[in-house]
């Protein structure tokens, strides 16, 4: 008869460790995903800005400045939600390693 050194308990700790870190990477990809994006929206923010400045010193017509005064304002709208979606991933990660750490306390604590 073999006898395992692991207690019901200790298999699923271990299993919920597992899940943990899971967890974690997973919100460490969703986060590096959301930098991502959001260096994008400020990259294409900038070009846009750009673009108006040059119109306002090329005398463009009144509906071209307008058209790119509002495509600015639109951009800018979107790097605003894109930073919100950034911290949202950043408090999803924090969660996940302060699940983490509750797991790995209370597996410690069991011993």
């Amino acid at each position: 008869m073999s006898w395992s050194l692991y207690t019901p308990q200790m298999k699923l700790n271990s299993l919920e460790k597992k899940i943990a870190i899971l967890d974690v990477l997973n919100a460490k990809d969703k986060l590096m995903l959301a930098q991502s994006a959001h260096d994008a929206e400020i990259k294409t923010l900038k070009e846009r800005e750009a673009a108006l400045d040059s119109a306002f010193h090329a005398k463009v017509s009144m509906e071209t400045f307008l058209q790119l005064r509002e495509s600015k304002r639109i951009q800018a709208r979107v790097v605003r939600e894109s930073f919100r979606t950034l911290v949202a991933a950043m408090n999803a990660l924090d969660d996940a390693e302060s699940h983490y750490d509750v797991v790995c306390f209370s597996m410690e604590s069991m011993k």
